[in-house]
C-alpha cells in the first residue's frame, strides 16, 4: 500500500528543513506503528478465547490469550467488529509497515486510495464470511463476520433480493468473496507473477510435507512390525 518512490519529477524532501523533517518522521513513524499494532493484534486475535475476561464476559479464570488481559479486550473488540475478517485486518496492516521497512520507503509517500482500497477489500470480505452459518452453541451474538460484515451482507442481500435473484444470500457471499480478493489484492499491488510463485512455494510445501508424513508413518510401521522368524526358526 505504497509507492515505490516520489513521483517522476517530485524532489525528495530534504530533512534539513523543518518541515521536511517532521514529515519524513510522521511517515516513519506511522509505518513502525503500523508494524507494531498489526503485529500486536493479530497475535491477540489469533490467540483470542471466548472465555478470556472482556468487556462483555465477566470471568475470574485466567487469562488464555497471550498478550494477556489488553490482549482478550483487544481481541473480543476486534472479533466482535470484524467477524472472521479481524486477522487478516491486523495481518494486513502488519504486512503494510513491515513492506516499507523492508523496502526502506519509510518517509515514502503514503497512499491514501490504497489504504481505502484494502478497508474495503476486508470489509468485503467480512460480509462474506457473514453469509457462512454459524453452528449450534456459538458462543457471540454475531455471525462470523462481525458487526460490521453482519450489516454489509445483510444490505448487500437485501438490494440482491429486490429483483428477485435467486439464492440472494449465497449470491452475496461470493460476490463479496471476489470482490473482497480483488480489492486486497490491488491495495497490495499483488501481480499475478506473484500468486504463481506462491502457489508453487505452497505445492512444494505440500509435497515436502507428504513425504515427511509418509516416511514417519512408514517408521512407525516398521517399529510396530512384529519380528519377523527366520525359515530354520521353530514353529
Amino acid at each position: 500500500m505504497t509507492d515505490d518512490a516520489y513521483r517522476p519529477g517530485e524532489r525528495a524532501p530534504s530533512v534539513a528543513s523543518s518541515a521536511a523533517g517532521r514529515l519524513a518522521l510522521k511517515r516513519a513513524s506511522l509505518a513502525v506503528g503500523a508494524a507494531i499494532v498489526g503485529a500486536y493484534g493479530l497475535g491477540a486475535v489469533v490467540t483470542y478465547s471466548p472465555e478470556d475476561p472482556s468487556l462483555n464476559t465477566a470471568s475470574s479464570g485466567a487469562t488464555h490469550n497471550i498478550f494477556g488481559g489488553p490482549g482478550a479486550v483487544l481481541a473480543d473488540l476486534s472479533i466482535q467488529i470484524l467477524g472472521a475478517a479481524a486477522p487478516l485486518a491486523f495481518a494486513a496492516l502488519l504486512a503494510a509497515g513491515a513492506m516499507r521497512i523492508m523496502r526502506r520507503q519509510l518517509v515514502a509517500r503514503i497512499n491514501g486510495r490504497r489504504i481505502l482500497v484494502s478497508l474495503i477489500g476486508i470489509l468485503l470480505l467480512a460480509a462474506a464470511a457473514s453469509v457462512i452459518p454459524t453452528p449450534e452453541g456459538w458462543p457471540l451474538a454475531v455471525g462470523f463476520g462481525g458487526l460490521l460484515g453482519d450489516g454489509m451482507a445483510g444490505f448487500i442481500a437485501g438490494m440482491a433480493s429486490m429483483p428477485g435473484l435467486p439464492f440472494p444470500h449465497i449470491l452475496t457471499g461470493l460476490v463479496c468473496a471476489i470482490g473482497g480478493i480483488v480489492a486486497t489484492g490491488c491495495a497490495f499491488q499483488i501481480r499475478p507473477d506473484d500468486v504463481k510463485n506462491a502457489a508453487q512455494v505452497a505445492q512444494r510445501a505440500a509435497q515436502g510435507g507428504a513425504q515427511a508424513t509418509q516416511r514417519a508413518i512408514g517408521y512407525v510401521q516398521e517399529k510396530n512390525a512384529p519380528p519377523r522368524r527366520g525359515r530354520n526358526a521353530p514353529h
